[in-house]
């Protein structure tokens, strides 16, 4: 499997990442849970990723001579149902960052999702019960650069890095 793919669609599962059942064996309707309203709803177009990049936005921070490549996991729960290889994927940004100040850096990691569902950012992405579900990462390449990560944006698959 891979990242939005629909091999491993559950209802009980949607139900717990958009609709807020507390767990994946609650009684789940796919349009009063899932969806919030009555509507016509399809259990995979409606709710799916779509396909995933991640980007880095320098916000802060002095030059240094740290490179490294950020990007974002998708697991847990949100991650099972997208298709996640084993239930946990890394998408990395597609470039090396660099000029890196270990003591003074900040940027903001962020997914994009070409044509996802009308409904995976504000029921699923948006949650904040799904924000154990993405993590930032940081692979180093050069120096000595260690980065944090906050959750301090809606999106729960955006974070702002900082060095630390």
């Amino acid at each position: 499997m891979a990242l939005n793919s629909p091999s491993n669609l559950k209802l009980g599962h949607l139900g717990h990442i958009a609709g807020g059942n507390a767990n994946s064996t609650s009684q789940t309707s796919l349009a009063s849970t899932c969806r919030g309203s009555s509507a016509s709803t399809a259990m995979w177009g409606d709710f799916k990723i779509g396909g995933v990049t991640v980007a880095t936005t320098y916000v802060s921070g002095a030059t240094g001579n740290n490179k490294g490549t950020f990007g974002i996991r998708f697991k847990g729960d949100v991650g099972d149902y997208m298709g996640a290889t084993s239930g946990n994927e890394l998408v990395n940004e597609g470039q090396l960052t660099d000029e890196i100040d270990p003591n003074d850096y900040a940027s903001n990691v962020e997914a994009s999702e070409s044509n996802p569902g009308s409904k995976y950012q504000d029921r699923i992405a948006n949650r904040s019960t799904n924000s154990s579900d993405y993590e930032g990462s940081f692979s180093l390449s050069q120096g000595t650069v260690t980065i944090s990560f906050q959750q301090s944006f809606t999106q729960k698959d955006k974070f702002r890095a900082n060095a630390t």
